[in-house]
């Protein structure tokens, strides 16, 4: 999956790829996309769902899922600071959300005196083990507790 955000628009993709099975072993069984202009802003020192949001349904419990995404993220003023990540959930019941992909996803502008736009980017390979719905989406949260735009 590839989650692809450049000025104005937000893109999410998908692809998923089977290392099991002989016949299939390496090739990329299926790809999604999402487009999105929205824009998403918080304050908030708790993730916030931004309009990324996108599923697939693995064929394997051995397929393996790539998310790559890249953003510009605005902290509105000098001393801000926004760390983006990434949720997962496994079976679309919204009880098994999960921060993946650590901190390693930050937007680092905190101490600079003034508005920075400043471009952000990941790419992460899941291993969800489950062949049932999973759900990405990009998340965002001031590490400040002031508001900063993705």
């Amino acid at each position: 999956m590839a989650l692809t955000r450049l000025g104005p628009n937000q893109s999410i993709n998908l692809a998923t790829t089977l290392a099991s099975a002989a016949d299939n072993a390496g090739k990329i069984l299926q790809i999604k996309n999402l487009a999105s202009t929205a824009t998403t802003a918080t304050s908030s020192s708790s993730y916030t769902a931004t309009a990324l949001d996108l599923s697939i349904t693995p064929t394997s419990s051995s397929s393996k899922i790539i998310i790559s995404m890249s953003t510009n993220t605005d902290n509105e003023a000098g001393g801000r600071q926004a760390e983006i990540g990434l949720w997962r959930e496994i079976g679309g019941d919204g009880s098994t959300n999960t921060v993946i992909g650590g901190n390693s996803m930050v937007m680092a502008s905190y101490g600079v005196s003034s508005r920075i736009v400043t471009g952000s980017s990941f790419v992460y390979i899941d291993s969800p083990a489950t062949t049932s719905v999973v759900r990405y989406r990009v998340v965002i949260k001031s590490n400040t507790g002031n508001q900063v735009l993705f």
